[in-house]
């Protein structure tokens, strides 16, 4: 869709793809909000602050393009990109997996090793079906900070919300709205 926008947010640029068009008085701009919800997610239940942070991205699609393009707005000292594989985990404070590995149905399945992972470490997930994967579990297990996707759904459809109406999204009944749906209250 992006050769027939009139213009293009820096975040769609950067990733690659528009998830969001906002039409202003016949002017289309498209943007892509799945990295900075991402990251607001991240920063709010997580990590506050990510600058020089050692970052480990697991996976090379479409979503790893857009967290990426958002991390890199937070001065981390280093975000490296592994398509499923992760021998540089022990170097890393924060690992994430953007691939599709433990997501509904396939919930025993997990990208990497959970022996690879160190108490204290944060670790990611982007899925949220199911809210926590076996990834998830298996990092709390071993002392680690668990982060899981739902915020990340929540808060690229707030952004997208916003950028239509200018107005802030009712970000609680949006998460409420999903948790029911996925039949978790």
């Amino acid at each position: 869709v992006m050769q027939y926008l009139d213009k293009l947010d820096e975040s769609a640029v950067a990733v690659g793809a528009v998830n969001t068009i906002v039409n202003d008085n016949g002017v289309l701009t498209g943007y892509n909000t799945d990295g900075i919800g991402y990251v607001r997610s991240l920063k709010a239940e997580a990590v506050p602050d990510l600058s020089g942070s050692r970052i480990l991205v697991i996976g090379a699609g479409g979503a790893a393009r857009g967290v990426v393009a958002a991390l890199l707005q937070e001065q981390p000292s280093r975000v490296v990109i592994a398509n499923r594989t992760a021998d540089l985990i022990g170097e890393m404070n924060i690992v994430i997996n953007t691939t599709s590995v433990g997501m509904f149905p396939h919930i025993d399945a997990t990208p990497i090793s959970p022996d690879l992972l160190q108490e204290g470490m944060v670790v990611s997930d982007l899925i949220y079906n199911p809210l926590r994967t076996r990834l998830l579990s298996e990092s709390l297990h071993r002392g680690c900070i668990i982060h899981g996707g739902l915020g990340m759904f929540v808060y690229q459809g707030a952004y997208a919300l916003e950028y239509w109406t200018g107005l802030p999204a009712p970000t609680e009944i949006m998460r409420q709205t999903i948790l029911d749906c996925l039949g978790n209250t």
